[in-house]
């Protein structure tokens, strides 16, 4: 009788054990690998600045690895407030955690309001300059502020060569004069209702203000000192200066926005807010607002007229 070897049967079931076994590690492969092959830290999203053009363009002239520390040892915080704000926020990120590099979003010119959406859409994790608070009501949207860098500024009455020579010696002094602001400055405009002053104007846009005072149009605005030598304040060909001999506090805040929407917003917030406490236990803001003009030692001798306090 001729009995059958069980080989052939054996080898088809090792055939298809084999099959299936493929397709099984096949099948753990695809959804088990993110987990095997991924990093135990995965790298954070990238930390971006939005930044002015000219801002950026500042920066690289200083260092071209847009190392803060670097440009700071050579004593150097910009030309102005906005250049030393934007160190200071480089400073606080590294400072906090957030060592970078980090990416530039880049925009022509500062609009409040469009610098404000750009930054709750996402399009940037911070502003690159510190941030009037001005009453917006910041609930119901993706943005967030830092702490306070400072609570306020003495500033300037800034005028034409020829305005800039304007006695002013007394509160009184003003009823005869006109200002202009952007209506976006809330604080700069509630300062300048203090003063009762003859007429306030009021323009959108940093071209059209410094062309209304240079052109006659309007004796003065407010603006912080700059570190040039005559303190004058330069915007494109048109210079204005300080009405020597007084000065005015401005109570304000300055802080960074940021964007909740943003992949690396509430990273950049904690970094920068651990970063704050340094720099102010270091006194590095304040020696970055003198380096900048901001703090004067020009002015120090100046009267501080008060119009909370009538003088």
């Amino acid at each position: 009788m001729h009995i059958n070897s069980p080989k052939p049967l054996i080898m088809s079931l090792y055939r298809l054990y084999a099959f299936y076994l493929r397709r099984l590690i096949i099948v753990s492969l695809v959804l088990f690998s993110p987990v095997i092959f991924a990093d135990s830290d995965p790298e954070p999203a990238q930390i971006s600045l939005l930044i002015e053009e000219r801002r950026l363009l500042q920066l690289r002239h200083y260092s071209a690895t847009l190392d803060p520390a670097e440009i700071i040892e050579q004593g150097r915080y910009g030309i102005d407030r906005e250049d030393a704000e934007v160190l200071l926020l480089h400073r606080a990120l590294s400072l906090g955690g957030c060592p970078g590099p980090y990416r530039y979003v880049r925009m022509k010119s500062h609009d409040h309001a469009r610098t404000s959406l750009l930054i709750e859409k996402a399009h940037a994790s911070v502003s690159d300059t510190a941030w009037w608070p001005n009453g917006d009501d910041m609930s119901g949207r993706y943005l967030r502020q830092s702490s306070a860098i400072t609570e306020s500024l003495e500033v300037g009455i800034y005028s034409s060569k020829a305005g800039a020579q304007m006695k002013i010696d007394k509160l009184v002094d003003f009823k005869t004069l006109t200002a202009v602001v952007s209506p976006l400055w809330i604080d700069d405009i509630k300062l300048l209702k203090s003063l009762n002053l003859q007429h306030i104007y009021y323009q959108n846009h940093w071209p059209s203000i410094v062309k209304m005072i240079k052109g006659g149009r309007s004796n003065f605005m407010l603006a912080p000192f700059q570190s040039t030598a005559s303190m004058a304040l330069e915007r494109g060909n048109i210079k204005l200066y300080p009405v020597a001999g007084i000065k005015l506090n401005m109570p304000r805040q300055r802080r960074w926005l940021f964007s909740l929407k943003n992949a690396a917003g509430g990273r950049a917030w904690n970094c920068v807010e651990r970063g704050i406490i340094q720099l102010k236990t270091a006194g590095e803001i304040d020696a970055a607002y003198r380096s900048a003009g901001v703090i004067n030692a020009k002015v120090k001798d100046w009267k501080l007229l008060s119009p909370q306090g009538g003088r």
